[in-house]
């Protein structure tokens, strides 16, 4: 098709579905912005981490979209089940066990693994092919660990190291959303039964009692999927500003503060060696081993 010279032509390359665009303001555009300001980072490599920051966006926007959806979904069968509740005087009970809500748990998983194995290959803008070549996020975080053990020495041991305590410190939740992933998408360990996805209200003269779908005794699946996603964002964060600090400039370090998970500002900052000696001479240093 011919395009007129004069033509404006612009393009959305992200469509940021979480409130106030928390992943396009956290992770893409302000870590952009750090790199841009704050790193020694070549124009080639600086478009392959922005490309990178995208597809790990659009991730991430799967996996919150599935879970909005669940949301969604669960919120109307329960405004269903309290106008039709389960009573003793009931001769036919109807049970529904719902397809939408087991599509959107098993994809919200299946999500949240690609999500990581898109985020294993952000070392390779850093370290180059030829010294980073994971596929997938391998082994439950274990194969990650090992590469950075292989191939991240020398001056940038001490960073390696960083990234390996940020691997162990998510890696609990991390192997249960795993195995989660593991049991629904590839029927392991028998599978999740699909007879967990139904919401009903037991009614009787004494009390009545809302049952949804459960995780655990103790945790809905509702609840974990919650988890997952804040654990999951905070992850993408970290490792990300992990490799990012191997290109920053040397009077410069990111400081991390605390904001809420819904927060669109990063809790990763950049601030001078300087004012970050200060900080650690009065809260006392910690050796990562």
């Amino acid at each position: 098709m011919h395009k007129d010279k004069s033509q404006l032509v612009m393009k959305k390359i992200f469509d940021d579905p979480t409130p106030n665009g928390i992943i396009n303001q956290r992770l893409i555009h302000h870590l952009i912005t750090v790199l841009k300001d704050y790193a020694d980072i070549k124009d080639d490599d600086g478009r392959k981490f922005f490309e990178m920051l995208i597809l790990i966006g659009k991730k991430l926007a799967a996996v919150w979209s599935h879970y909005h959806d669940y949301l969604s979904i669960e919120d109307r069968l329960i405004e269903a089940a309290r106008k039709n509740p389960i009573t003793q005087e009931k001769k036919i009970v109807q049970i529904d066990y719902s397809q939408e809500l087991f599509f959107h748990f098993d994809e919200f998983l299946v999500q949240v693994k690609s999500c990581l194995d898109y985020l294993v290959k952000v070392p390779t803008v850093i370290l180059g092919h030829s010294k980073w070549n994971l596929r997938t996020f391998g082994a439950k975080g274990n194969d990650v660990i090992k590469a950075i053990k292989n191939n991240v020495r020398g001056d940038y041991a001490n960073m390696g190291k960083a990234v390996i305590y940020i691997i162990r410190q998510n890696q609990p939740w991390l192997e249960m959303t795993i195995e989660a992933r593991d049991k629904i998408n590839h029927f392991l360990n028998g599978g999740i039964n699909f007879e967990f996805f139904t919401v009903q209200l037991i009614k009787n003269s004494e009390r009545e009692q809302l049952r949804v779908p459960m995780w655990s005794n103790e945790q809905s699946i509702r609840q974990f999927m919650e988890i997952v996603w804040n654990n999951l964002f905070r992850f993408c964060e970290a490792f990300v500003v992990s490799w990012i600090t191997f290109r920053l400039k040397k009077e410069f370090v990111f400081f991390h503060d605390a904001y809420d998970i819904n927060s669109v500002k990063s809790p990763w900052t950049v601030i001078t060696q300087k004012d970050m000696e200060a900080i650690i001479n009065k809260l006392g240093r910690k050796t990562i081993e």
